[in-house]
């Protein structure tokens, strides 16, 4: 709905300040730890409809095209928002109270990727129901092989810090048995938020930095993580010969 909004007032030529603005009346927005209420925090029709006279009023002084924005609001946004966003029916359907908003930008962010890889593979044309099947399970097949490479500390993708105690060396991994393997790779997909133990991730460090010297550890204890531990690893030993 905020896009549809954004693309909107785009359309009509209102851009910069002026559409954001228009934009925060409609869905709020935060400022630091403060969160400014729009439409979308109303807590009742009635004062949902109190604040579209003071947009109205808004809107028209700030731009020529203000008042035909708030017309093509009110024809096609007002009941949507009504029915659907405002604060008393995310809270009946447990969708979050203010100033949290329930999004669809998890789904929204996994049909994209899922498209991306469809055009990749076939192009714009439209595909059957098997050839899309086929294709979604390689796109799961090769994001199973980045945990898996993400687990062992290659590939693109890294275990974040908090959850090192997930992580084994490529000696480990290549000492365990398949069994042992696929419950490693089962711990990145049961772990929750609550899990995430900074003292295993001390100890982790602590583990690594015994296995590749000193410096090196001091370095991943200072937060040093963006680049490959194999990478440290050759500078590290290049320092020790010129030392």
């Amino acid at each position: 709905m905020k896009k549809s909004v954004e693309n909107r007032l785009v359309e009509m030529g209102i851009t910069g300040k002026i559409k954001d603005d228009i934009v925060a009346d409609i869905f709020g927005r935060q400022v630091g730890e403060v969160h400014e209420s729009g439409l979308s925090d109303a807590e009742s029709q009635e004062s949902f409809r109190k604040q579209m006279e003071m947009v109205k009023e808004n809107w028209s002084k700030c731009h020529l095209y203000g008042p035909k924005f708030f017309q093509w609001f009110v024809k096609n946004k007002e009941k949507k928002m009504l029915n659907h966003v405002i604060v008393p029916v995310r809270q009946r359907a447990g969708l979050g109270c203010p100033p949290s908003k329930f999004t669809t930008n998890r789904s929204e962010r996994t049909n994209g990727v899922i498209q991306d890889f469809i055009r990749q593979r076939y192009g714009l044309r439209h595909v059957n129901v098997f050839s899309f099947c086929v294709a979604l399970q390689d796109l799961i097949d090769m994001q199973d092989k980045e945990v898996e490479l993400a687990v062992v500390g290659k590939g693109e993708y890294r275990i974040c810090p908090a959850y090192q105690n997930l992580q084994v060396t490529p000696a480990q991994w290549v000492r365990m048995t398949e069994k042992q393997q696929k419950q490693a790779l089962q711990k990145i997909h049961t772990t929750g938020v609550e899990d995430r133990s900074p003292a295993s991730e001390l100890q982790v460090t602590r583990v690594v930095a015994e296995e590749i010297g000193p410096i090196l550890g001091e370095i991943l204890e200072a937060g040093v993580d963006w680049l490959p531990r194999d990478v440290l690893a050759q500078k590290n030993q290049k320092g020790h010969r010129n030392t």
